[in-house]
């Protein structure tokens, strides 16, 4: 199942959840990434390599993954890269879940 057809069921199924995300595709490529790997505590440089995208393209994405609270910034010594982990709340991950 493709990333679009996911969207569609969420949309049907949670249109809240539908709107946080959008329809970016690399936002879904990352939600997929952590619904598979939810303790994943990940540097946008190396989910880009994971994801073999562009670096700036895979940070922009988080930060509205952020934004919408689907993932969290973790505090990071100031010379240290920001590192993001999966956070959304129990009832987004069941739904998540059962599309994945």
């Amino acid at each position: 199942m493709g990333w679009e057809e996911i969207y569609n069921l969420l949309k049907k199924k949670s249109p809240e959840i539908a709107g946080k995300v959008g329809k970016e595709k690399i936002k879904w490529e990352i939600i997929f990434f952590f619904s598979g790997n939810p303790f994943s505590v990940l540097t946008a440089t190396r989910l880009a390599m994971v994801l073999n995208e562009e670096e700036e393209k895979v940070s922009r994405a988080l930060d509205g993954l952020v934004e919408a609270g689907f993932l969290c910034e973790r505090p990071q010594a100031e010379h240290l890269p920001q590192v993001y982990e999966f956070t959304p709340n129990y009832e987004e991950q069941d739904i998540l879940k059962e599309l994945f």
